[in-house]
């Protein structure tokens, strides 16, 4: 490439060099031997001016050659020199020097213009240009990675379009040629678009080209008008650069300023102002619906918080759904929930409420089917307090709540029990069986009967627990790790979470934990002895632990009723409270109580 341009500049010289000599030459030939005028040997002087202008780096030196050999030739030819001699000496030399600068000027305006060009063309920015006929000039290389468009395809064509749209319509470079008006603007751009204000008839844009890339892009487009020297737009320049990554990390935040981050649904910041921007007349009659998950904390205790997120992502996705988009819901609380409803009417509430309660009951989720408390009310008055509607919406699904929360409770121990059952192989006759001999032996020590009650809900639920122990150890055929047995232990630490969050069952809560604790303090998982155990754990400890031993187990077999007294015996004082163990003996040994079929560890 260097050495074809090298060979250019050369030829250039050369035939400059031959013009002037060649001209020269003729001149003085025609001069001398054809006697021809001196106004016809100008003519000669045409070629010199043109190749000077070819070769404009040696225009002047054209010029003062011309102009000399014009005198010299005539005073050889005339022996003298006229006004008008000089006058056409200083104007070859006036001639040479205008076209020299002329050119001059041209080739400054070449290197210019290839300086914009190869500018363009480096930039990293995807650029476009467009003439004033809206037919594409430049098309560099970052656009083309952009676009997937070559500008060999681009250049020269009105298809700038192709990038952004399914079909053909003007780009904001287009509108800045056409010099359209702010409204034809807004036509396509709508509000996305704004004046630039460091280029005069500039515009900035940030659009969603939906055909661009594989999912579309986001834009951010930048155009300003191209001048000429009087101020006419003879083209426009176009910058276009992919926003799409942070326009996602904009809306993630966004997403998290506003969003609770478990459920997705609004959190209590964004509904406290959507409260304030709604409480206004033209969003009367203004409802508020207030819920609360049921059995959060039992659920939380049972199986732990990774299942109670799950509990509240369920009952989420029910509101979601229901509430569609009639309203806002948001989880304002760990288990609170509330519904913004603006231009709503008592029926279309109660009738809400009624779907979603619906959806709960109807629901079959293991291992417990959620369920949420709702409370609803109405502002219909412009003087009403917001925070008053929504005080009263608060108080009526507390009411709800009392009212629902004792079946919704003892729902919940009846679906625990029977999970227990199903998965620790605990037959109902089991459970019956430990709680008749515990009642028994709780009347012959004497127990009133809130304390035989207590007894026998005890010897139902002592093992609840286990629900939040896995199938492998709970079942397991043979000896336990010892890393097992500590998983094992934790289940009367479970339970007694369990009971406390059920008031019905709260006052047995103690009476779980302590069930495995054993008389000489070398239980679990206090480490309590003696009297400090509570009275019904004794008694439930000797019932549960004989039922065991007269029923087959996945590790021992079923002894007779003889030989498990005389466990029950040489375990008393050390594992037993010895009196108990004294009546516990009598009483079995006078009655016929049938003990069969049990199979759960303890």
């Amino acid at each position: 490439m260097d050495s074809m341009i090298n060979v250019k500049k050369h030829l250039k010289i050369i035939f400059f060099v031959l013009s002037v000599l060649t001209c020269i030459v003729l001149t003085y030939y025609f001069a001398f031997s054809a006697r021809l005028d001196h106004a016809y040997l100008h003519l000669f002087y045409l070629p010199i001016v043109l190749a000077g202008l070819w070769y404009p780096k040696w225009g002047m030196w054209t010029a003062f050659l011309l102009a000399s050999n014009f005198l010299i030739t005539h005073l050889l030819l005339n022996c003298s020199l006229l006004k008008t001699d000089l006058f056409c000496y200083a104007m070859f030399l006036f001639a040479a020097w205008g076209l020299s600068f002329l050119q001059k000027f041209n080739l400054e305006q070449k290197a210019e213009i290839n300086d914009i060009n190869k500018l363009i063309a480096v930039n990293p920015i995807p650029t476009l240009v467009i003439n004033k006929d809206h037919i594409i000039t430049h098309f560099n290389h970052a656009c083309e990675v952009l676009t997937g468009l070559s500008a060999k395809d681009m250049v020269g064509t009105n298809n700038q379009w192709k990038f952004f749209y399914p079909e053909q319509r003007p780009i904001l470079s287009d509108l800045i040629v056409d010099k359209a008006s702010e409204e034809v603007i807004s036509k396509y751009y709508g509000n996305s678009y704004r004046k630039w204000p460091f280029v005069k008839g500039g515009y900035h844009s940030e659009i969603f080209a939906p055909y661009a890339g594989e999912k579309g892009l986001w834009l951010n487009i930048t155009s300003a008008p191209i001048t000429d020297s009087k101020g006419e737009i003879i083209g426009a320049i176009e910058t276009i650069i992919d926003v799409t990554k942070y326009k996602e990390l904009e809306e993630r935040e966004k997403f998290l300023n506003t969003r609770d981050r478990l459920t997705g649904l609004y959190n209590r910041a964004f509904f406290e102002e959507e409260l304030r921007r709604l409480d206004q007349p033209e969003y009367l009659p203004l409802g508020i619906i207030v819920g609360d998950a049921n059995g959060l904390k039992l659920y939380n205790d049972t199986f732990g918080h990774a299942e109670g997120d799950k509990y509240l992502k369920l009952i989420s996705v029910v509101l979601k759904q229901e509430c569609k988009n009639e309203g806002l819901v948001a989880r304002v609380g760990g288990d609170e929930f509330t519904i913004l409803l603006p231009n709503t009417n008592r029926e279309r509430i109660i009738d809400m409420i009624t779907r979603i309660k619906k959806r709960f009951r109807d629901m079959k989720v293991e291992p417990i089917n959620p369920s949420i408390s709702l409370g609803f009310a109405l502002k219909t008055e412009e003087d009403e307090k917001i925070e008053q509607v929504y005080k009263q919406a608060e108080d009526n699904m507390y009411s709800n709540k009392v009212l629902e929360g004792k079946s919704f409770r003892s729902s919940i121990i009846a679906s625990l029990r029977k999970i227990l059952a199903e998965r620790a192989n605990e037959t109902e006759e089991h459970c019956n069986r430990i709680k008749e001999l515990s009642v028994q032996l709780g009347k012959r020590l004497g127990l009133y009967d809130d304390q035989l009650n207590q007894v026998g809900v005890l010897a139902l639920l002592h093992d609840i627990g286990k629900v939040a122990i896995p199938d492998q150890i709970l079942n397991k055929v043979g000896s336990l790790t010892k890393e097992e047995w500590k998983i094992m232990k934790k289940h009367s630490e479970i339970g007694y979470r369990i009971a406390l969050s059920s008031p019905e069952i709260a006052p047995i809560a103690y009476g779980i934990l302590t069930h495995h604790e054993r008389w000489d303090g070398r239980g679990y998982p206090l480490g309590l002895k003696g009297k400090e155990i509570p009275l019904i754990s004794r008694i439930v400890a000797i019932a549960d632990a004989y039922d065991a031993m007269i029923n087959h187990r996945s590790y021992h077999r079923a002894l007779s009723k003889e030989e498990a007294l005389r466990e029950i015996k040489r375990c008393a004082g050390k594992q037993f409270d010895l009196e108990m163990v004294s009546v516990f003996i009598e009483m079995i040994t006078n009655q016929e109580i049938d003990n069969k079929g049990c199979n759960i560890r303890d």
